[in-house]
């Protein structure tokens, strides 16, 4: 697309998808996590073993079974938009097959960083 076109988006960030990791990212909300969790990881032991990832803040990852990768995001939304791209990219590191984010409350930056995340889903955002 040339710059300034119609179709050309204004930003990197306007993109539908954004940052968007190798792995499959599925932003859910907070009171989802554990019954995603449990079917994602019921489809990976039928699929020989893909490897889940988990981006939430500590209070929603305590009891989480020990086969899942945990990177935990600070609790404040300042401390996660801060660190977001780097939780991302760290997992894909560790080659995880897909990433599981609680999306923070859509107030304030919480909307924005919500938004990022689900651009960094882009079109893959369901289970």
């Amino acid at each position: 697309l040339a710059a300034g076109s119609a179709e050309s988006p204004a930003a990197p960030g306007t993109l539908e998808s954004h940052y968007a990791p190798r792995a499959l990212v599925i932003a859910v909300e907070p009171h989802e996590l554990a019954s995603v969790l449990q079917t994602l990881r019921a489809q990976a032991h039928a699929r020989a073993g893909d490897r889940i990832g988990v981006l939430a803040p500590p209070s929603l990852t305590r009891d989480l079974p020990e086969d899942v990768r945990v990177r935990p995001l600070p609790e404040d939304v300042d401390g996660m938009a801060r660190s977001l791209y780097a939780a991302l990219r760290e997992l894909d590191e560790a080659g995880v097959d897909v990433v599981v984010a609680a999306l923070p409350p859509a107030i304030g930056l919480g909307e924005a960083v919500g938004d990022r995340l689900l651009r960094a889903a882009g079109p893959r955002r369901k289970p």
